[in-house]
């Protein structure tokens, strides 16, 4: 992923924002052939939800983003292979832990079909 973010944008140190952007890919296991998403806004992974200058009505709307992103649990997720996988290290479980306290007793406690919320680094 160095090497992608160095051809994209001209740093190397960006691979996390392709990592991110890829929270299913394991950033060691890479293949040619494979498919990943390359971010236009390295701040917004997400993207923007609505653009203002092309409402259909003309009224003026705000953007809708939401940096906290919405992981589904999959078969086989641990909070520090989401966090290997999302963050690009898995000394990041802890964080996800946290930040969902209010669903999670213990940092084992995820199920397949869960929903965690993965907020960024940087608030």
């Amino acid at each position: 992923m160095q090497d992608i973010a160095q051809r994209y944008y001209d740093n190397k140190l960006m691979w996390n924002v392709i990592a991110r952007a890829n929270p299913r890919i394991d950033p060691l296991k890479l293949r040619a052939g494979m498919t990943l998403r390359i971010p236009k806004d390295p701040n917004n992974i997400q993207g923007l939800v609505l653009d203002p200058s092309t409402d259909v009505d003309g009224t003026e709307e705000t953007l809708a983003t939401d940096p906290v992103v919405e992981y589904i649990v999959q078969p086989g997720d641990s909070l520090s292979r989401i966090a290997q996988n999302y963050y690009g290290s898995a000394r990041y479980a802890d964080f996800i832990y946290e930040s969902n306290r209010d669903i999670l007793r213990t940092k084992d406690a995820i199920r397949v079909g869960q929903t965690l919320k993965l907020p960024p680094l940087d608030p």
